[in-house]
């Protein structure tokens, strides 16, 4: 009896071939510690759990992101209230996993008051709107003074007309200077107006889940503004060529087994999906070995995928992978 793939299992495997990179998103609060990990391949999320102990969270938490924001996801009741003073420059580093910009501000969530540490980019975007997803998602991360993290998002749509967001255009002034691992540079002058008036006025997705990179850690307090910003193409690619592929796959609904367990526990009865022939080799990434494979005349056949016993942590314990393509 064959089992469906859930679909968030499926976005990770097939996106599991883009380039590896390293660092982390905390700077400047403190979970922040420096680990290696990527987007692809043994540094890749499904092996984030075996990286380091310290983030057995990434494969076995109930509450982890990012998610697919939809009909079930609240609305915040009441937005945050930002101050972000406008600053000449401010400093601009390749980390690694991301480009990072570090900066000041304040943002009160229900009476308690968080410090801006810094903001960062994913692209594609790691949250998703209706399963929809957006070429850039930028994230300012906040702590209290107990250890609290926010994290304000907002997500970035390709424009038809040439608009863009000025803030993007001065932050990426000097990108061709950082566009290797370690690089820093400083930013034109940052103007957060658009962003702040988003946040005041439009609808907030609001919910609990946990860092979208290693240690995972559950806890986190996201707000992602339900309006997409817009990017012109120009500077989507500028960021795009420095960070190439950056985004954790979608995660289970909150509550929900983590789906790296999820696929442990279907034991024998193997997986049925169906994908693009151009994917198989997807496949590899997530730690299997090809037994059996087939084209018969462009038509639909099985691929039968076994665990690379040769790894460790929940892909060894891996059951055997059917797949029709």
């Amino acid at each position: 009896m064959l089992a469906i793939l859930p679909s968030n299992i499926f976005f990770a495997l097939t996106f599991l071939t883009f380039s590896v990179s390293a660092s982390d998103c905390l700077f400047g609060t403190h979970l922040h510690r420096r680990q290696s990990y990527g987007y692809s391949g043994e540094s890749g999320p499904t092996n984030w759990h075996d990286l380091d102990p310290a983030n057995e969270a990434c494969g076995v938490g109930n509450f982890q992101s990012p998610i697919v924001l939809n009909g079930s996801t609240p609305f915040a009741i009441q937005p945050p209230f930002m101050t972000i003073p406008q600053v000449p420059s401010a400093n601009f580093t390749n980390v690694g996993a991301t480009l990072q910009v570090a900066t000041n501000g304040t943002t009160i969530v229900d009476g308690e008051e968080y410090a801006l540490r810094q903001f960062h980019f994913h692209t594609p975007s790691e949250h998703r709107i209706n399963n929809e997803f957006y070429p850039l998602e930028m994230q300012m991360v906040h702590e209290s003074v107990n250890g609290s993290i926010e994290v304000i998002t907002f997500l970035f749509e390709l424009s038809e007309r040439g608009e863009t967001t000025e803030l993007l255009t001065s932050v990426i002034q000097n990108i061709d200077k950082v566009e290797h691992y370690g690089n820093s540079s400083v930013t034109g002058p940052l103007n957060f107006t658009v962003l702040i008036d988003a946040v005041q006025t439009q609808p907030l997705y609001t919910y609990n889940g946990s860092l979208t990179t290693p240690p995972c850690t559950e806890g986190i307090t996201f707000f992602i503004v339900s309006n997409p910003l817009p990017i012109d193409v120009a500077t989507f690619n500028a960021l795009k060529h420095v960070m190439k592929f950056n985004a954790r796959y979608a995660q289970n609904y909150l509550g929900g087994s983590n789906l790296l367990e999820v696929v442990s526990q279907l034991g024998d009865q193997g997986i049925h999906i169906s994908f693009s022939r151009l994917c198989c080799k997807c496949a590899e990434g997530f730690g299997v070995d090809f037994v059996e494979a087939g084209y018969p005349g462009g038509n639909s056949t099985d691929v039968v995928l076994s665990p690379n016993t040769s790894d460790s942590g929940v892909r060894k314990r891996l059951p055997s992978v059917k797949f029709r393509v």
